[in-house]
């Protein structure tokens, strides 16, 4: 298994290359945000601590989230 640099994995280094040849890069961030995780001592509840994952971390990318309306912690 390889191990790459925040923002610098194959997928990122592609969207920079769009991105230096004139595009425009956009991806969605905190998709991974409110959720359950399960350990050895069981269930809970609780935020995901990366919700910006790649190629939203990468230099050139354009990354949006948003909250909901109502209920924004979930």
């Amino acid at each position: 298994m390889r191990n790459y640099a925040c923002g610098r994995t194959p997928v990122c280094n592609e969207c920079e290359r769009l991105v230096n040849s004139g595009g425009v890069v956009v991806a969605a961030a905190g998709n991974r945000g409110y959720q359950n995780f399960e350990t050895k001592e069981g269930l809970y509840e609780g935020y995901a601590a990366f919700s910006v994952t790649d190629p939203g971390n990468a230099d050139g990318v354009i990354t949006v989230g948003a909250t909901h309306r109502f209920w924004p912690h979930t």
